[in-house]
C-alpha cells in the first residue's frame, strides 16, 4: 500500500473512532430529551458528524462508509428539518449504524480486512427503510463531498515550482494544541524514563562504592604513616595520598554527575506517567449504550449515571476496568433493576438507577457499580449453596458466593444472565491488576460493587523476598507484616501450622512449596523462621521465605506472550544488581492456600472406576431442533435419547430415566408444561433437573414455565450452543 494512503487510513480510523463515540453518546441523548430546543441541537450534531465523516471516507476513498453516514443523514434529516418522529425501526438502524462505524475504526486501526459486507447490510436496511416512508429524504442544504480519486504517488521527480516572495506573517497569539501520540509509543518511553531511573540508583550505588573505597584506603594510608612513626622505612605514601586525592575527585564528579541525573531523570519520568493518565469516563465509554441495549431487550427502563469521570488514573488500569465495568452495568440492569411494574409496586421511579463512580482513597482508586434494585436475594444464593454442596470460608459471606465460578440463581438462561459465568471473570479481572472487589447489599434497596485498585500498573511499592534462590516481589499493599518467629513457636491445628496473630490464628506455607519449588533441606530445618504475613479480603496467609531482602518501588515489566501463563506471576522487575526479581499475583497466591482442594473429589472419583456418561433426554417435535440440540450434546460427552412429544418422553424417563431433561413447549399430546408438572409431581423425579428451550418470549410463558417447576428457561431466538452447554454443566 502507498504509504500516504496508509498514513491517511490510520488518521481517518482515528477520527472515525472518536467520532463514533460521539455519534452514539449524542444518539443515547437525543432518545430520551424531550426539550425540542436541545433535540435540535443534538440532531445539528449527529448530522454533522455523518456529514464530517462522510466527506472524510470520499477522502480515503472508502465508497460504503460514505453511504452509510448518507443513510444516517436520511434517516436524521427530517426529524430536524421537518419536526418529524423517528421510528423505532430509524432508531435500530442508528445504533446499528453507529456500531458499524466503531466496528470498521477498530478494523482498520488493527489492519484487518474491512467488513464491508456488514456495512452494505445497515445501508441496504436503511435504503428499504427510506423507500418505505415514501417520501424523498430531506438533508441539509450541503452538497456532497466529491469523492476523491485514488492517491497515486508519481513515478518520476516532478518539476518544483518557483518559489512564491517571501511574507512576514502577522503575530498570532500562542495558543495551546493537542498532539496525537499512539500509545505505544507512550509504553516504550516510560520503559525507557524507567531505565533512566535505574541509572540513576546505579550510579547512587557507585558512590557508595567509591565511599568503601576511600575508607579503604585511608585505613592502608595511616596504617602505613603509623609504621613510619615506629622507625620503619615505608614507601609509597606519597602515591597512596595521590589516590586518596584522586578518589575524592572521582567522587566529587560522580556526585555532580548524580545531581544532573536526579533533576532529568525524576521529572521525565513523573511526566511520562502523566501522560499516561487518563479521566475515568474514559473507562465507562460504551456503558450508557451497554446498559440501554440491556433494558430495551427485557423490558425495562434504565438510566446511567457516572460520577468521578474526571479523576485520573493510567491507562493501563482504564484498558484493564473496560471489561468488569461492562459486566458490572449490563448485571446490574438484568439483575438489579426490576421491571416498570414491579418498581411501581415497591413505590420506585419507574426508571432504575444505574450508577458508576470513581474516587481517590489515597493511594487507591475506588471504583463503584451501583443500582436501585431490589438488593441480592439471599435465600436464593444460600439455596444453590446448599444444592451445590459449598462450604464458605472464614470470613466469606453468602453473597461473596455470586463470585464462585459457574454460580448463578437465575433460572431464566439468555446470553447475559443465568450461565454462571461473568462475576468471577470480574474478580480474576480485578484481583489481576492486584485490586479487591466486594459486594454490598441491602434488600430493597439495591446492591453495589466496589473495587479496589492502584491508580498504576506500571510501578508498584514491593517487598523483595528470596525463596529456593529466586527474589520474588509481593506487592506491599496486600503485605501486612513481617515477622522473624522460632518454629518451635507455631502452634499446630489438624497438621497445620500456625502463627498467632493477636486474636488470630493465620496458617503458614512454604512460598516455595505453593510455588512448586525445590527447596533445600538443610534450609528448611532451620530454627528461625522468615513470615510475611499477607492479606487479601479478610483473609490472612503467613509464607515462609528465606530472606527478607526490602521493600522499594520497582517498575513492572510485563512477561511477553510467550511466559504470559505462568502461574503466580503477573510481571517482572530488573534490580540494581542486574538480577530479575519476579513479581507475584498475590490474589491467586492466596486463592492456591484458601481454594477448595480437588484431591479427595479425585481419589474418590478414581475409586469409583471409570466416569459414567451423564443421560441426557432432548424433547421436541422439530426434527431439526431435535437433531440440533442432540448433536452439541453428544460431541460434549453426553449420551442424549430424543424424543418427540412429552407423553413419548415420560415413557422413556420411566423405562431408562436421565440425569436431565432438555424440552420444548409446543408439542403434540403432552407440551412442556404438562411435563414438567408430571415430574414435579413424581416422587421417582421430582428432583430432576429440567431445561425449557422454547421460542416462546412472553414473559408470561417465561413466568409459567419457572411457575410449574423448570429449572431454566432458554429462549430460541437468543439461543447460542455454548448457552445449552453451560446451562447442562450448572444443574449437573
Amino acid at each position: 500500500m502507498d504509504p500516504l494512503l496508509a498514513q491517511l487510513l490510520k488518521t481517518f480510523a482515528e477520527e472515525l473512532e472518536e467520532r463514533g463515540l460521539d455519534f452514539e453518546r449524542d444518539l443515547l441523548d437525543l432518545e430520551k430529551e424531550t426539550d425540542p430546543a436541545v433535540r435540535d441541537r443534538l440532531l445539528e450534531s449527529l448530522l454533522r458528524t455523518a456529514h464530517s465523516l462522510k466527506g472524510a471516507a470520499g477522502s480515503v476513498n472508502i465508497e460504503v462508509i460514505g453511504s452509510l453516514c448518507h443513510g444516517i443523514e436520511d434517516i436524521l434529516g427530517p426529524a430536524r428539518h421537518l419536526g418529524a418522529a423517528i421510528e423505532p425501526a430509524g432508531w435500530k438502524l442508528c445504533f446499528a449504524a453507529g456500531d458499524a462505524l466503531r466496528s470498521a475504526a477498530r478494523q482498520l486501526r488493527d489492519d484487518a480486512p474491512l467488513d464491508k459486507a456488514h456495512l452494505t447490510s445497515v445501508v441496504t436496511q436503511i435504503g428499504e427503510l427510506i423507500f418505505a416512508r415514501g417520501a424523498p429524504p430531506v438533508r441539509e442544504s450541503v452538497p456532497d463531498p466529491p469523492v476523491l480519486p485514488k492517491i497515486v504517488m508519481p513515478s518520476r521527480p516532478v518539476e518544483t515550482p518557483p518559489p512564491l516572495p517571501a511574507v512576514v506573517p502577522a503575530p498570532v497569539p500562542q495558543v495551546l494544541g493537542a498532539v496525537r501520540i499512539a500509545a505505544e509509543k507512550l509504553d516504550s518511553l516510560l520503559a525507557q524514563s524507567g531505565e533512566l531511573l535505574l541509572a540513576r540508583r546505579r550510579a547512587q550505588n557507585r558512590r557508595g562504592s567509591v565511599a568503601e573505597l576511600q575508607t579503604f584506603v585511608k585505613q592502608w594510608r595511616d596504617a602505613r604513616w603509623n609504621a613510619i612513626m615506629d622507625g620503619n622505612t615505608v614507601e609509597d605514601v606519597d602515591r597512596l595520598d595521590w589516590v586518596m586525592n584522586e578518589l575524592i575527585r572521582l567522587d566529587q564528579a560522580l556526585a555532580g554527575d548524580q545531581h544532573l541525573l536526579e533533576a532529568s531523570a525524576a521529572p521525565l519520568h513523573a511526566e511520562v506517567t502523566r501522560l499516561r493518565m487518563l479521566p475515568f469516563s474514559v473507562a465507562c465509554d460504551g456503558l450508557a449504550r451497554a446498559a440501554r441495549d440491556v433494558a430495551f431487550a427485557s423490558g425495562k427502563e434504565a438510566e446511567l449515571v457516572v460520577e468521578g469521570g474526571a479523576v485520573e488514573i493510567d491507562r493501563s488500569v482504564i484498558d484493564g476496568l473496560r471489561a468488569p465495568l461492562l459486566h458490572l452495568v449490563r448485571n446490574a440492569v438484568d439483575h438489579g433493576v426490576g421491571t416498570p411494574e414491579r418498581r411501581r409496586a415497591r413505590g420506585k421511579p419507574l426508571a432504575g438507577r444505574v450508577s458508576v463512580s470513581a474516587a481517590l482513597r489515597g493511594d487507591k482508586l475506588e471504583v463503584m457499580v451501583a443500582d436501585d434494585g431490589s438488593g441480592l436475594k439471599l435465600e436464593e444464593i444460600g439455596e444453590e449453596i446448599r444444592r451445590k454442596g459449598l462450604v464458605l470460608r472464614p470470613g466469606e459471606t453468602v453473597a461473596d458466593a455470586i463470585f464462585l465460578p459457574g454460580f448463578s440463581t437465575s433460572r431464566e438462561i439468555t446470553s447475559i444472565s443465568g450461565r454462571g459465568i461473568g462475576l468471577d471473570a470480574v474478580k480474576a479481572s480485578v484481583e489481576a491488576m492486584r485490586g479487591t472487589v466486594e459486594v454490598a447489599s441491602i434488600e430493597g434497596e439495591g446492591t453495589r460493587f466496589i473495587l479496589s485498585l492502584p491508580l498504576t500498573l506500571t510501578t508498584i511499592r514491593a517487598l523483595l523476598v528470596e525463596s529456593a534462590g529466586q527474589i520474588f516481589a509481593i506487592d506491599g499493599a496486600s503485605v501486612r507484616r513481617v515477622a522473624i518467629v522460632a518454629a518451635k513457636d507455631l502452634h499446630w491445628s489438624k497438621g497445620v501450622p500456625l502463627f498467632i496473630e493477636g486474636d488470630e490464628a493465620v496458617p503458614v506455607v512454604g512460598l516455595s512449596e505453593v510455588l512448586g519449588l525445590s527447596q533445600d533441606r538443610e534450609r528448611a530445618k532451620t530454627e528461625k523462621l522468615n513470615l510475611v504475613i499477607v492479606g487479601l479480603g479478610g483473609q490472612r496467609r503467613a509464607f515462609v521465605v528465606d530472606a527478607l531482602n526490602a521493600e522499594r518501588e520497582i517498575l513492572v515489566r510485563n512477561l511477553g506472550p510467550r511466559l504470559a501463563g505462568l502461574h503466580h506471576i503477573v510481571g517482572a522487575t530488573v534490580l540494581l544488581t542486574g538480577r530479575i526479581a519476579l513479581i507475584l499475583n498475590t490474589a491467586e497466591l492466596m486463592r492456591t492456600t484458601l481454594g477448595r482442594s480437588r484431591i479427595l473429589e479425585e481419589q474418590a472419583g478414581q475409586a469409583a472406576g471409570p466416569a459414567v456418561k451423564r443421560r441426557i433426554l432432548v424433547v421436541d417435535d422439530s426434527l431439526t431442533s431435535r437433531a440440533m440440540e442432540r448433536n452439541i450434546l453428544e460431541v460434549a460427552g453426553y449420551e442424549v435419547d430424543a424424543a418427540a412429544d412429552g407423553a413419548e418422553a415420560w415413557d422413556l424417563l420411566q423405562n431408562a430415566g436421565a440425569d436431565i431433561v432438555v424440552s420444548d413447549i409446543e408439542m403434540p399430546r403432552m407440551d412442556g408444561f404438562a411435563l414438567v408438572e408430571a415430574i414435579r409431581a413424581s416422587s421417582r423425579f421430582r428432583d430432576l433437573p429440567v431445561i425449557l428451550v422454547t421460542s416462546r418470549a412472553r414473559p408470561e410463558d417465561k413466568a409459567r414455565g419457572l411457575e410449574v417447576g423448570a429449572n431454566a428457561y432458554i429462549v430460541k431466538s437468543a439461543f447460542e450452543q455454548d448457552v445449552l452447554l453451560e446451562a447442562v454443566a450448572r444443574f449437573l
